[in-house]
């Protein structure tokens, strides 16, 4: 005698897999059939995996020596990584903002790591380190009163912005410049003043987006 199927347990499987479905079906036909179900589930979770690898990543840096040929192979490998994780969450539909979030933590503790790696390389300065940072510290405070305000949805729908773009591009540029332009000691305050110029623009355009979110916050409760 064949057992029927526990309902309760058949629900969960359902609910599990339904929003998978969904993304398939959604896709053209070709699609379809190019992505079975079962890369379907696999796809879902590699921009999360490739997010993750920048954090392994930013550790194998620190212990790769400071004229090691590797270094640079692991910053492209990580900025590889990030965008390749974006864009195969934005194709194939599984983008969420615990995934946003997660990118974003990868990013900023990838780019935290390398520039701690400069300075015990004494390339840079701690002062420097948080001139450079100073958008992530500004970005990180925010979210942090935002939590406990209980203003956290708010938070997740915030956009990019321009600024922080930019940052994050500058960012990239100036940790290959420090690898491969030791030769030219004359290019290394520029490329430090223009990231940190775009970090401090970044992180006052974020500011002024927190104090304009809390007025509006403020006006709906005395309205």
């Amino acid at each position: 005698m064949t057992a029927s199927p526990d309902p309760k347990r058949w629900g969960i499987i359902r609910r599990l897999v339904s929003p998978t479905l969904s993304r398939v079906r959604a896709l053209p036909y070709g699609d379809v059939m190019a992505v079975p179900i079962v890369s379907s589930l696999w796809i879902t979770c590699v921009p999360s995996v490739l997010s993750s690898l920048r954090v392994v990543l930013a550790v194998g840096f620190v212990f790769l020596k400071r004229e090691s040929p590797w270094r640079p192979v692991v910053v492209l490998v990580a900025a590889t990584s990030d965008l390749v994780d974006g864009y195969l969450a934005r194709r194939f539909g599984v983008t969420s903002w615990q995934g946003g979030l997660l990118d974003a933590i990868a990013d900023k503790l990838f780019t935290l790591i390398v520039l701690v790696a400069f300075v015990f390389d004494d390339e840079l300065a701690y002062w420097q380190v948080l001139l450079l940072l100073l958008r992530d510290i500004t970005v990180a405070l925010a979210a942090g009163y935002i939590a406990l305000i209980g203003e956290w949805p708010a938070f997740k729908k915030m956009s990019s912005r321009i600024f922080g773009k930019a940052t994050t591009t500058a960012m990239f540029v100036f940790i290959m410049a420090m690898l491969f332009l030791e030769e030219y000691p004359l290019l290394k305050p520029v490329i430090i003043t223009t990231t940190a110029t775009f970090s401090v623009l970044a992180s006052a355009d974020y500011a002024m987006l927190f104090v304009r979110g809390l007025k509006d916050r403020s006006r709906r409760e005395s309205g």
